[in-house]
């Protein structure tokens, strides 16, 4: 059971070389067929890919993650915009402390209370109180009050031209009258910065309404009989209790209040702005964004700082560079020879979901960086309708691409040699596009391209092709069928998550199996890693 145990476990690693390890050593074999009747390496290969969820007779294809909802993306936007949150929180708690600190001015409490004798009702009470709160009592004692007074009991800011406009609205809300007609008492507070100012002002009100009463019948019209009878003793009737007294504290505003309601609210503010920008945002921002929303892995990104493909120039002439320190070319030409699968994908199209994403670009420099390692490799200028690649490689377009797809299956098999164009860099190879024609779509649904590139296959390390995009045509489809993987070029802030999404699961549905992702065109915000002294890759 040793030697069973010994293959399952390099069945999670590696089926293909756990069978070919079983296969050719007959020893091994014979004992694990003595356990198991029957047994191959092939078999256990099988068993141990489905165990772990590949396929052992094909690439291994990217298990499709579920969609992530829009709560998660929440959590994720506000994880990723915490420094934000924070900034915003720190800039309420500034603006709470510069308010109360400079702009506010301490209140204080005045507070007074009168008694009213011989009431047969609390509702005559309650009418006391009401009176004084009314505005003809409170504008009367405000009239007989001088200009400084008045000023001083509305101010609540240090800065003039932003305080209050009405002010006795404002006095109004801060006034208060209270009547408690089991204890035949009415309670007056008032709330103002000024306490000499607010004691006048209360102490007037006490004796507007006594004053009123004595001079002229209550326009209450709950009073009892016997107190319209008898006008001249409403001043023995309503006697002052305690006399209005400011608080020797202030009451407000409170520094710590002030300081929690600031860092609220700048939280708040903080995520509501950060959950805005997150679920706004429809397109990748950056490396780690694309695994996220589509669920496969991503080989690699080509950071906006790097300049790739044509030099100078976009035209035809210009010669194509390659930087030997594009760490980010290195990235994806080591996601692409190391793959985690069984065996290496070397025949793979590179699509996107729409036009001006990126792929000619990553296509033409990823061959050469992988030219430059020794490996023989093609690159095929695979968009019939509008092909680029063979003008950056400076190759003729015909005979090409379609040429082949056009001969007569019947006729002897043609030398690729006539149609493979070679290039001015050492192991890379052009196959161009071919003569132009409205037969594009028929060419490539028909048979002969997958046998043409088993043929291809053959003579090559890699075979790279550039598609046209899938969203656009019909075309990038049928290529998907017939390679071994497909890498979708994706465009940072340009590409939009729908229709990457609907690209993905486009490919899934057709049966191909996706490699990866690229990301192009996203903004590096840290300088590079490079060694002191380089190399360069000359030309041959």
């Amino acid at each position: 059971m040793l030697e069973h145990r010994l293959i399952h476990v390099m069945n999670r690693t590696d089926p293909m070389g756990a069978a070919a390890a079983v296969d050719s050593n007959p020893v091994l074999l014979a004992r694990l067929q003595a356990t198991v009747p029957g047994a191959s390496g092939v078999r256990l290969a099988a068993e141990g890919s489905a165990s772990s969820g590949r396929d052992p007779l094909g690439p291994t294809r990217p298990q499709q993650r579920k969609e992530v909802s829009w709560l998660q993306r929440a959590f994720e936007g506000m994880r990723q915009h915490v420094w934000l949150i924070l900034g915003i929180a720190l800039a309420g708690l500034a603006i709470s402390y510069g308010y109360t600190v400079w702009l506010c001015v301490p209140l204080y409490r005045v507070q007074a209370s009168l008694e009213v004798r011989n009431s047969k009702s609390g509702a005559h009470i309650e009418a006391l109180a009401h009176v004084l709160e009314s505005q003809s009592l409170t504008n009367s004692v405000l009239g007989e009050m001088p200009e400084e007074y008045r000023s001083a009991l509305l101010e609540r800011r240090r800065l003039p031209f932003i305080g209050p406009q009405d002010l006795d609205e404002a006095l109004h809300q801060r006034l208060e009258a209270v009547a408690i007609p089991s204890a035949q008492v009415i309670d007056i507070s008032l709330i103002s910065p000024s306490r000499p100012a607010a004691v006048r002002f209360v102490n007037g009100l006490v004796d507007g309404l006594i004053k009123r009463e004595a001079d002229e019948k209550p326009a209450v019209a709950a009073l009892p009989d016997d107190w319209n009878n008898q006008p001249e003793r409403a001043a023995e009737r309503i006697s002052i209790i305690d006399p209005a007294i400011a608080s020797a504290d202030p009451v407000g505003p409170f520094l710590a209040d002030n300081l929690l309601i600031g860092v609220l609210g700048g939280v708040l503010l903080g995520v509501v702005i950060a959950l805005a920008r997150t679920l706004a945002v429809n397109t990748f921002t950056g490396p780690g964004s694309v695994g996220e929303v589509l669920g496969v892995r991503e080989l690699g990104s080509i950071p906006q700082r790097k300049r790739l493909g044509p030099a100078g120039s976009d035209s035809a002439h210009a010669g194509i560079q390659i930087d030997p320190n594009d760490e980010s070319l290195r990235y994806l030409r080591s996601s692409l020879l190391y793959h985690p699968g069984k065996q290496q994908i070397r025949f793979l199209a590179f699509t996107s979901a729409a036009p001006g994403e990126g792929k000619t670009t990553v296509v033409a420099n990823l061959s050469m960086s992988l030219a430059a390692t020794g490996r023989r490799v093609l690159v095929i200028d695979g968009d019939l309708r509008r092909p680029r690649l063979h003008r950056l490689m400076q190759v003729p377009s015909a005979p090409g691409l379609a040429d082949l797809l056009r001969r007569d299956p019947s006729a002897p098999p043609a030398s690729l040699s006539r149609f493979v164009n070679s290039t001015s860099f050492q192991n890379l190879y052009v196959l161009p596009p071919g003569a132009a024609g409205n037969d594009a779509p028929e060419l490539l649904a028909g048979p002969h391209l997958a046998q043409l590139f088993r043929e291809l296959a053959k003579s090559f390390d890699f075979v790279l092709i550039d598609t046209p995009p899938l969203l656009a045509c019909s075309d990038a489809r049928n290529y998907a069928r017939a390679v071994e993987g497909v890498v979708l070029v994706v465009r940072s802030s340009e590409t939009q998550k729908r229709a990457a999404l609907v690209a993905r699961d486009m490919l899934l549905q057709d049966g191909a199996s996706i490699v990866g992702t690229v990301l192009t065109g996203w903004q590096q915000n840290y300088p590079a890693y490079n060694y002191p002294s380089t190399t360069t890759y000359s030309k041959t």
